[in-house]
């Protein structure tokens, strides 16, 4: 069996493409609960987990759609992050992971553009 590289190291070490690429994979969404209207409990892919309250959102211009019957409970995760609405993506409700990782972690959008983001983010994949 031939296997991409990428594929073969993460076979024989055991690592998964998170740990392998923890810059790119940490503010991932792998879990998500609707809580009351506009608060959402989310878990990282690093493990990082929390409450985003993403009521300043709420009603203005596309976020009007929360208020409709059914679709703040239809919350779903798509690719890595939180959305709501249609299948089609040109018409799904969606929001930036990395927006959702700083609101639950504390940690801003430029620290985790900083090479020791990635390294602490692998070290709490590790801890978990």
């Amino acid at each position: 069996v031939s296997l991409p590289g990428e594929t073969l190291y993460s076979h024989v070490t055991g690592l998964s493409s998170v740990e392998l690429h923890p810059e790119m994979h940490a503010t991932q969404v792998v879990k998500a609960v609707p809580l009351e209207k506009y608060e959402v409990w989310i878990r990282f892919a690093d493990g990082t987990e929390g409450v985003a309250d993403l009521g300043d959102f709420a009603g203005r211009g596309d976020f009007l759609a929360w208020d409709r019957p059914g679709v703040w409970e239809g919350l779903r995760i798509l690719y890595d992050t939180l959305a709501w609405g249609s299948d089609d993506p040109d018409k799904t409700l969606d929001l930036c992971p990395e927006m959702l990782y700083s609101r639950v972690s504390g940690i801003s959008r430029e620290e985790m553009e900083t090479p020791g983001f990635a390294k602490a983010a692998l070290q709490r994949l590790q801890s978990h």
